[in-house]
């Protein structure tokens, strides 16, 4: 079994969440909306299934539900990504 890498222990977090991707086009950088399924969030990260494919090392900016009508935008930069059956599976590093 692999070491863990992660610094903080990560918790179940079931959200859907939002976030955005820039896409670079022949003359100006695109924004392109998505969404993702959380799995896990710690202080560091949160783990994400999604249809959508980031490159290892994009930064996203997520919308995670904080409170009733309260979305908490964040950057996050895709730590790592892997192909599943129904789409990809991402962790994520929170930026500061």
């Amino acid at each position: 079994m692999a070491p863990e890498k992660r610094k903080s222990t990560r918790q179940p977090f079931s959200k859907e969440i939002d976030f955005e991707a820039m896409a670079a086009g022949m003359k100006r950088i695109k924004i392109e909306q998505h969404r993702a399924n959380c799995l896990n969030i710690s202080q560091g990260g949160l783990g994400v299934t999604t249809q959508f494919r980031p490159g290892e090392g994009a930064v996203l900016r997520l919308s995670i539900p904080f409170k009733k009508d309260v979305m908490l935008p964040v950057f996050a930069e895709v730590v790592w990504i892997k192909g599943e059956v129904d789409g990809f599976r991402a962790g994520m590093r929170f930026l500061a």
